[in-house]
């Protein structure tokens, strides 16, 4: 068996989701206490979040790097309670491990403890992309060319918000997809989300990295196996 499901280290003093397995310990708490989302989140705006999760990102990068990993995706959401959802790979390419994301939660605990930049109680969730991955950088589209996705424009392009088709190309800024309607040249600019689509390609794709990689005797304690 073969790990290929995410991987999550989750610092929660209310437990974790099912799924995958994840490693708990105290929640983070900002200089309000115990401030519901709902509130927070209308107080904040949704520019004001968008400035703070960029704040997090300056923040927690360098330390993200020069432990050997990229940050993929930075993310504050939830209804009841903030969750700072912080997604990364590995920079050599191989699969990320709940060790990982461990060394990783512990790193940004302690640099968000310091920089205090969330003035609310939150839970800390550090996790791998997944097979069905977040598209957030430009190699990221060049990496899946071939591969199919969905796309969301922050504006009308054609008329159209919404794209589902294979991963073309990548021409500087420019993504172009084949979709049943022809090939849609998107700046990249213009992405609100991106992500790839569950495809038999893809999860054969993942499964031969996952080999190369070494992963056919630990790939069921390190994760949910397929």
């Amino acid at each position: 068996m073969v790990g290929l499901g995410p991987k999550s280290f989750q610092r929660s003093d209310e437990g974790g989701p099912p799924g995958p397995p994840f490693l708990l310990a105290d929640t983070a708490t900002g200089l309000l206490g115990q401030v519901p989302w709902t509130a927070y989140f209308h107080r904040l705006g949704v520019a004001c979040r968008m400035s703070l999760e960029q704040a997090i990102v300056r923040l927690i990068e360098p330390s993200i790097e020069d432990m050997g990993f990229e940050l993929v995706r930075v993310r504050l959401s939830g209804t009841q309670r903030v969750v700072l959802q912080i997604m990364a790979d590995r920079a050599d390419g191989r699969p990320i491990s709940v060790d990982d994301c461990a060394d990783i939660s512990r790193a940004v605990s302690a640099i968000l403890d310091v920089d205090d930049p969330i003035t609310t109680a939150y839970s800390l969730e550090v996790s791998s992309p997944g097979i069905d991955r977040p598209l957030t950088r430009l190699k990221d589209f060049a990496a899946y060319i071939g591969h199919d996705a969905k796309i969301e424009l922050e504006r009308l392009v054609d008329g159209r918000r919404r794209f589902r088709g294979t991963l073309h190309s990548v021409d500087g800024d420019i993504v172009t997809l084949e979709t049943d309607q022809g090939p849609a040249a998107i700046a990249f600019t213009d992405i609100r989300n991106a992500k790839l689509v569950m495809t038999d390609a893809l999860l054969e794709a993942a499964l031969e990295a996952a080999r190369e990689a070494g992963l056919e005797e630990d790939g069921v304690a390190e994760g949910a196996a397929l």
